[in-house]
């Protein structure tokens, strides 16, 4: 059983000691959050980060994936003291790892070429796609700001007027409030904390959207 730390190592030094290649991503860190929910989404998160590397022989038959599977202890020690590669190591062991370009024949060229182009095409339509549900978002998000701020007035508003008029247009009748009824001598003061510290969802899916759309 791997922690998640030992999942980190393995990743940003497949990261550093292929570039250019494809690494697939891990979930992000979350710091304290024990949610059995959130464990196990997390837990087959990372079992597919595995599996995706086992699709590529490269990953899966790396010094840096044998010493994370075969490794004795907690591992991401030893990924990262392993030594980083000269450029001439680096060549040397693509050269020995992936066919050359040269090597290809004339049909697996345009192969893969078809599929680059493809692959670009479809990048490009979601960057695009994702330019305009940022737009959305943003717009969803101020127009719930504007909500949130009527509704804080309205509950400022009418807490105002029952102290001011309430009394009056009930021939005195403290039963007849809502915000300041008499049962309920806290239910003014826990509302006010409640608009206060309430949060907009929005913003924290706007501050995610544009964090995807600098990822890529």
């Amino acid at each position: 059983m791997r922690r998640y730390k030992e999942f980190d190592a393995l990743y940003k030094t497949l990261i550093d000691r292929w570039p250019g290649c494809y690494i697939p991503a891990i979930p992000e860190k979350v710091l304290d959050n024990k949610d059995s929910e959130f464990v196990e989404l997390r837990r087959s998160l990372l079992e597919r980060f595995l599996r995706e590397c086992s699709k590529y022989e490269y990953l899966i038959e790396s010094k840096e994936m044998k010493i994370f599977t075969r490794g004795v202890g907690e591992v991401d020690g030893q990924l990262y003291k392993i030594p980083r590669q000269s450029a001439s190591q680096i060549l040397e062991k693509y050269r020995l790892n992936f066919q050359s370009v040269t090597e290809l024949g004339m049909g697996q060229s345009n192969t893969y070429d078809a599929k680059i182009n493809e692959f670009s095409a479809f990048i490009t339509k979601s960057v695009n796609a994702l330019n305009k549900e940022r737009v959305v978002v943003e717009k969803m998000k101020q127009a719930a700001d504007l909500s949130y701020g009527h509704y804080k007035a309205v509950y400022q508003n009418f807490s105002k007027y029952e102290h001011a008029t309430m009394d009056f247009f009930s021939d005195n009748t403290p039963e007849a409030r809502v915000m300041t009824h008499p049962s309920e001598p806290n239910l003014e003061n826990e509302i006010r904390e409640e608009i206060n510290t309430l949060k907009n969802p929005w913003a924290e899916t706007l501050v995610w959207l544009k964090g995807e759309l600098l990822d890529t």
